[in-house]
Order: structure tokens, then sequence, then C-alpha cells
């Protein structure tokens, strides 16, 4: 459980939400643009790359984990394709991934698998270690393996056969589904949000 109440430190929080109602009537990418990854090189060193609206986007992704449903989905996908965009420019998006891969996971259907496993093997060691395992394959391991071998003419599906094998090899352990879900809610789910809060300086230590 959070110790701070989302709304009171999530600036602009009733705006916020209106925006989350509104693309859950109608999801619009063009309703999203100041939350877009947006590259700023500073001082003509592309070294020295930040996102100009990376605050705003966190801000979006918080306001939304205080409740979320499966009509959020194309709002989550969205957001998780823009975590990709960052990590191009070495931006650390391990947090904000596994919040809002959960979020997906929670709501998922098959066509998510692909997204759900990129989130945790895509883009690096900090994901890879903050993303769930359980996340990464959906409504299970056996299941999620069967779903692959299915898309035989897909060679990315193949290629995430291989790559689940390696990491999973034959004696991992996982929570069934539900368990996992209430496990991330109870002990997890909380602890991220009031980590990214306190990354962007929304709460003071």
């Amino acid at each position: 459980m959070m110790l701070v109440e989302p709304k009171d430190y999530i600036e602009n929080y009733a705006d916020l939400r209106e925006i989350i109602a509104q693309c859950r009537q109608h999801f619009d990418e063009n309703r999203l643009a100041k939350f877009a990854v947006q590259p700023v090189v500073y001082d003509d060193d592309p070294e020295h790359t930040f996102d100009e609206h990376n605050r705003h986007r966190i801000q979006l992704l918080l306001a939304l984990a205080t409740e979320f449903n499966e009509s959020d989905k194309p709002l989550i996908r969205w957001l998780l394709r823009e975590n990709g965009k960052c990590f191009k420019f070495g931006f650390d998006i391990s947090i904000e991934t596994a919040l809002a891969a959960f979020m997906l996971y929670k709501h998922m259907c098959w066509e998510d698998t692909a997204i759900l496993y990129a989130c945790k093997f895509a883009y690096g060691s900090n994901e890879q270690y903050m993303v769930d395992t359980e996340i990464a394959l959906g409504f299970g391991l056996s299941e999620t393996m069967n779903y692959l071998a299915k898309q035989s003419d897909n060679p990315i599906y193949q290629e995430m056969i291989y790559q689940i094998q390696a990491y999973c090899g034959n004696n991992i352990r996982l929570k069934p589904r539900e368990q996992f879900i209430e496990y991330f809610e109870q002990r997890r789910f909380g602890y991220l949000q009031e980590e990214l809060a306190r990354d962007y300086g929304l709460i003071d230590d």
C-alpha cells in the first residue's frame, strides 16, 4: 500500500483522469501529443539526450494506475510503446515498464503476448530484472509456448520460443496467474508507483 495518495502528488490529477476517460471512450493518439517521447539533445551532445515529455507521461501512467480496467488497454499499450522508444536513447525505463506491463497483463488477451514478452526481454538487463517472469509468460509457461508454437510462420515468435526456453530452463517455478496478480497488487504495485514518484521528485523523502 502506498503511504501517500497519488491524487495528492500528481500534478493536474483531475485533468489527467479526464484524458484517461476520453481515451476510454475513443482512443486517439493525437490527444496524447504532449505525453509522447520528445527527445532533446542538450548542448548539441547526443550523449546528453533527455525526453522533454517524460515527466508528463510518468504522471499520466501514475494517474492511470490509481484506477484502470480493460477499456484502458489501448492507452496502456501506447504507454509501453513510448517506453520502448526511450530505451534506444539509453533512458532507464525499468520501473515504468514493470508497472505498465502488469496493468496490461491483468487484462491481457493472447494478442498481447509479444508485447509482454518484449517488456522483459527486449530492453536490457534492468527491465529483465524488474519485470516478473509471470508477466512475460502471460497465461503461463506451457500455455505461452503452445500458443507460440502454433505461430510457426512467424520468425519473431520462433525467436521468442528460443529465448524463453533459454531463460526458463526446466526447473523454473512460477506463481499461478491469479496468485501472482494478488501478490503483485499487494506487494509490488504500490511500491513501484511510489518509487517512480520519488524518482521524478513528486514525493519528497
